[in-house]
């Protein structure tokens, strides 16, 4: 495994995040405690969840995993956003809700503090003075280290890091946002915005929902695929990735890799990206994820697998 820094933190972390948000629904709890012992004895050291996934049941078992000797290992993240309950302030990114969630997280995941914090999506409703003031406090208390925003736009990312700027608040370190060589939009805006604020990117979703394992390349797909159980669109988002997919699969078996494995490593030879978020169901695709570490795409396999993204 190799290691790269979080963004603006002085914090190192593995540059595969072991993501939990099917923990508690796809992946069921001794698979998923088991997913996350073998990703740490593998080097991993950087664990995704949130408060929304599965209603806090991800959480819930990303606790169970974690002894007091693997919690001190990792550099564990979770987010505050979706609803969680009906009632109106159950949602979104004020001062109120933050306070409120952060402490349901801690409980459930059985710790005193998060590494790092996640306003997951953007709240036009909620000031941003407002949203940085509760994130500022928080790590005061020592109950987060780090903030991060994910899926902001990035002259969202410019906003909020002028109002930490000249509000001397924290501002964030990272940006997590969906990219693999069929999202690539974060190219053309997050990424430069990225790179000119000094944030790092944490990338989840870098096989597209399965879609670049090359398994639903032939038109059918194992029943119990991801996509066919979850997404009745992915069928169709195959079909448009056939020219990407086509390529992967070449350049794959060019340099006798799984094409999951070059996907992967795609993106994270992609500057600003400090590290990408796998979602493993089975011990088995953990371990096929960890073989996009420790090696490089040289750049001509960069190069045609960079064009071919842009046509999608």
């Amino acid at each position: 495994m190799n290691y790269r820094q979080l963004g603006r933190s002085g914090v190192r972390v593995s540059s595969l995040c072991l993501g939990c948000w099917r923990f508690g629904e796809a992946t069921e709890q001794s698979v998923a405690i088991r997913l996350v012992h073998e990703a740490v004895d593998a080097g991993i050291n950087f664990i995704d969840t949130s408060n929304m996934y599965q209603l806090g049941e991800s959480e819930r078992i990303v606790g169970k995993a974690l002894t007091p000797e693997l919690r001190r290992k990792v550099v564990l993240a979770s987010k505050v956003h979706f609803p969680m309950g009906s009632d109106t302030n159950e949602y979104g990114n004020s001062r109120r809700h933050i306070m409120q969630q952060v402490e349901d997280s801690l409980t459930r995941l059985g710790t005193d503090h998060l590494d790092l914090y996640y306003l997951h999506r953007p709240d036009p409703t909620t000031p941003p003075e407002e949203e940085l003031r509760a994130l500022e406090d928080l790590i005061r208390q020592g109950k987060i280290l780090y903030a991060g925003s994910s899926h902001y736009a990035g002259w969202e990312m410019c906003r909020s890091m002028w109002v930490a700027d000249t509000k001397n608040l924290c501002g964030f370190v990272v940006e997590q946002a969906g990219f693999s060589l069929m999202r690539n939009a974060a190219k053309a805006d997050v990424l430069p915005c990225a790179e000119a604020l000094g944030i790092g990117i944490v990338a989840h979703s870098p096989l597209a929902q399965g879609v670049l394992t090359g398994k639903y390349h032939a038109g059918e797909a194992p029943a119990d695929a991801r996509g066919v159980s979850r997404d009745p669109e992915v069928a169709r988002k195959a079909k448009i990735a056939t020219p990407v997919v086509e390529r992967l699969l070449q350049v794959s078996g060019e340099l006798d890799r799984l094409p999951e494995q070059v996907a992967i490593r795609w993106v994270l030879q992609t500057p600003a990206v400090c590290s990408t978020v796998i979602g493993p169901r089975t011990v088995e695709q953990l371990h096929s994820n960890l073989g996009a570490v420790g090696w490089e795409l040289g750049a001509e396999h960069m190069a045609t697998l960079t064009e071919v993204s842009t046509q999608i």
